[in-house]
């Protein structure tokens, strides 16, 4: 598990903001905002060696800020961002 960069096609652990567990989130694309796809499943621990393919999509498309990504997010493996991934993206930047 590494924090720092943010890597697009990245599985992340993100801390819920009410300190319950872990929330997993894949990046999509990565420009003036880091876009993420969010999963339903909540986590006491960071998993490991998660797929996004386990998961279930809550939230297909999200624009966040780039702002303290490394200090909130923690690298839990890679995975190549899919053309499916990507529509709510797409929509969003109006393509």
């Amino acid at each position: 598990m590494t924090r720092g960069a943010i890597i697009p096609g990245g599985l992340y652990a993100g801390k819920r903001s009410d300190g319950t567990g872990y929330m997993i989130v894949k990046v999509l694309r990565v420009d003036f905002a880091v876009h993420i796809r969010i999963y339903a499943e909540d986590f006491k621990e960071p998993p490991q060696g998660i797929k996004s393919s386990s998961l279930k999509v809550a939230l297909g498309h999200a624009p966040m800020s780039p702002e303290g990504w490394g200090e909130k997010h923690i690298l839990l493996g890679v995975e190549p961002v899919t053309e499916d991934e990507l529509s709510g993206y797409r929509a969003y930047m109006g393509g």
